[in-house]
């Protein structure tokens, strides 16, 4: 071992004790720069939690509207449907009406038709007999399309 001089012991101390200082000051400001990095993360990570939140909820109110839009769509389905329903019941309600019709006026015409000879001749109400049966049978055709196209 060898002997120091006491103004270098004083020297070295200096140097060192200044170091130290200047160590700690760094030490703080590494401190304070990582706190401060830390609350800009936190921020920054808040913000986009806020962010990613507001998307969903705007997406949640999108997709509820188009749901609402859905169910009012297949609301207004189910209604046509039952109304096409109702309309083709009616449709066939009719179609039998007049079915029976063109039945009664069949007939009438064939208790024409067994007439004496000489009773048989084109007068107005054969003429009418005719164009009834004419009339109703087109009238079934429309009826007959009316359905199928219902369908």
């Amino acid at each position: 071992m060898s002997l120091r001089a006491t103004n270098t012991w004083k020297t070295d101390t200096n140097k060192h004790v200044a170091m130290a200082h200047s160590l700690h000051g760094t030490s703080r400001s590494l401190r304070d720069a990582s706190h401060d990095m830390d609350k800009t993360t936190r921020r920054i990570q808040k913000d986009t939690q806020n962010q990613v939140d507001m998307a969903l909820n705007e997406k949640m109110e999108s997709s509820a509207q188009v749901k609402s839009a859905l169910k009012h769509t297949l609301n207004d389905a189910e209604a046509e449907i039952s109304a096409l329903a109702a309309d083709r019941g009616n449709l066939e309600a009719c179609l039998q009406q007049k079915k029976q019709a063109l039945q009664l006026s069949s007939e009438r015409y064939s208790l024409r038709g067994t007439r004496p000879s000489r009773e048989h001749t084109s007068d107005t109400v054969q003429n009418l007999l005719c164009k009834q049966q004419s009339e109703l049978s087109k009238s079934i055709k429309t009826i007959n399309g009316l359905i199928v196209e219902n369908e």
